[in-house]
C-alpha cells in the first residue's frame, strides 16, 4: 500500500470475498476508484443536464454511450467496491490527492451547479435587491456566489493541509436509520486525521466563515453587514449538513453525483 497506512476508523464487516487485511477495496480503490469517482460525477452530471441542453430532433436521436476511459480500469467496468466509499476504506490523502480535490472543489461540475442553484434562489428572493432582476442581476449573483465559494474552498483546504484534516465523506456502512443519521450529522463538523481519529474540523468551519465575511467587501449596502455574513455562513453550513445526509441516504446514482 505504498507509504500510506490504513486508518483505524473501521465500520462493520467487509463484504464476502473482500480482502481480509488492508482496505476493503484493496489498493485499487485508491487508484482506479479515486479517478472513477471524479469521472463519474462529471459523466452523471452531464447525463442529467443533457436533456436541458438538447434541442429539436437531437433530443430524439439515440446514441451508444461512449466507454468510460479510466487508467487501470477496463472501459464500462466499475468495480462494485467503488460505488460507495465506506469509513473502513479510509486511507490518508497524499499531497497530490489534496491538490486534485482542491481543483475539483474549485472548478468541478458539482461546485458550478451548486453556485447556479444558490444564485437562482437569491434571484427569486431578489437578494440583494440592489442587483435587481434579469440576466444582469443573475450574473452578479453567480459571480458573487462563485467568488465566495472559491475563497471558502481555498481557506478550507489550506487550513486542512496545515492541521492534517481530511474532510472527505465516508459512508457509515450501518443499517439503522438513527445511527446513520447521527453519523451523517456529526460528519459535517468532524475531520479525520492520518491515524483515522476524528475531531472538530476547524477547516470545515473556518473556510465557509472566511468566504462569508470576505465576500461582504463587494456586497451592496443591504447585505454588507455582519448579520448578513453570519446568515450566509449559516446557509453554507446548512447546505453542507444536508449534503452529508444526502451522501449517506440518497440512492447510489445520486451519491455518485455528489462531491
Amino acid at each position: 500500500m505504498s507509504e500510506r497506512t490504513r486508518g483505524t476508523d473501521t465500520g462493520p464487516g467487509r463484504p464476502p470475498g473482500a480482502v481480509a487485511t488492508g482496505m476493503r477495496c484493496d489498493a485499487q480503490w485508491q487508484t482506479g476508484c479515486n479517478g472513477l469517482t471524479g469521472d463519474m460525477r462529471i459523466l452523471h452530471t452531464a447525463v442529467l443536464l443533457a436533456p436541458l441542453l438538447a434541442a429539436g430532433p437531437l433530443a430524439g436521436q439515440a446514441h451508444d454511450p461512449a466507454p468510460i476511459a479510466t487508467p487501470g480500469v477496463a472501459p464500462n467496468t466499475i468495480p462494485p467496491e467503488c460505488l460507495e466509499r465506506l469509513r473502513e476504506d479510509f486511507v490518508p490523502m497524499t499531497r497530490t490527492e489534496r491538490v486534485k480535490q482542491y481543483v475539483d472543489s474549485l472548478i468541478g461540475p458539482s461546485t458550478l451547479l451548486a453556485t447556479v442553484v444558490r444564485s437562482g434562489f437569491n434571484q427569486g428572493l431578489n437578494r440583494p435587491e440592489e442587483w435587481g432582476q434579469g440576466g444582469r442581476g443573475f450574473g452578479y449573483r453567480v459571480a458573487s456566489g462563485y467568488a465566495q465559494s472559491a475563497i471558502g474552498t481555498s481557506f478550507k483546504d489550506g487550513i486542512a493541509l496545515g492541521l492534517d484534516e481530511d474532510n472527505r465523506y465516508f459512508a457509515s456502512g450501518e443499517t439503522g436509520f438513527r445511527g446513520r443519521l447521527g453519523y451523517a450529522l456529526e460528519s459535517a463538523f468532524l475531520a479525520r486525521h492520518d491515524d483515522g481519529s476524528r475531531s472538530l474540523s476547524y477547516s470545515e468551519i473556518g473556510g465557509p466563515l472566511a468566504g462569508a465575511f470576505i465576500s461582504r467587501l463587494w456586497q451592496p449596502d443591504s447585505t454588507h453587514g455582519v448579520s448578513s455574513a453570519f446568515a450566509s455562513f449559516g446557509i453554507s453550513i446548512g447546505m453542507h449538513v444536508g449534503l452529508d445526509v444526502a451522501r449517506e441516504f440518497a440512492p447510489g446514482f445520486v451519491r455518485r453525483l455528489l462531491p
